[in-house]
This record gives C-alpha cells, sequence and structure tokens, in this order.
C-alpha cells in the first residue's frame, strides 16, 4: 500500500500485484488507524441509474464515493 500526500490531503493507492498476498496487512493498517473511505452515494445495479452516477462522477460533483449495490431483490 502507497500512502502519498496530494494537495494537503492523504492519498492512498493500493497497488500491489497480488492483493489477496497483502490483503490481512492492509486490513491491519485500516483498522489501527482508523482510516474510513467516505462513501456518498449506494445506488442499485440498474443501467440508467448507473448512467446517472457515472454523469454525476465525471462532472466532479460528488463527493465520496459511489458504490452500486449488486445483490438481487426478488
Amino acid at each position: 500500500m502507497l500512502i502519498t500526500r496530494l494537495n494537503g490531503g492523504p492519498k492512498y493507492t493500493f497497488g500491489e500485484k497480488y492483493p489477496r498476498l497483502v490483503i490481512q496487512e492492509a486490513m491491519a493498517q485500516l483498522l489501527q488507524h482508523d482510516i474510513r473511505m467516505p462513501v456518498s452515494t449506494t445506488i442499485p445495479f440498474e443501467i440508467e441509474v448507473i448512467k446517472d452516477a457515472v454523469r454525476a462522477l465525471v462532472t466532479h460533483r460528488s463527493k465520496g464515493r459511489t458504490v452500486i449495490d449488486f445483490t438481487l431483490s426478488l
């Protein structure tokens, strides 16, 4: 895991070729340092909703991450 500073804030990049080899260490670091990923929106796996979310992301108007929920509602 590479941690650098960009524009005054931290930037975290997961740069491992095989993440499964370092995932335990990465999780320990996240828990130890209380690192959280801001999630601003959770959207369903529907094409029109995803298109709208991508439009918002490319205009840089969203704050935090957008998560696509792939669970099926039956």
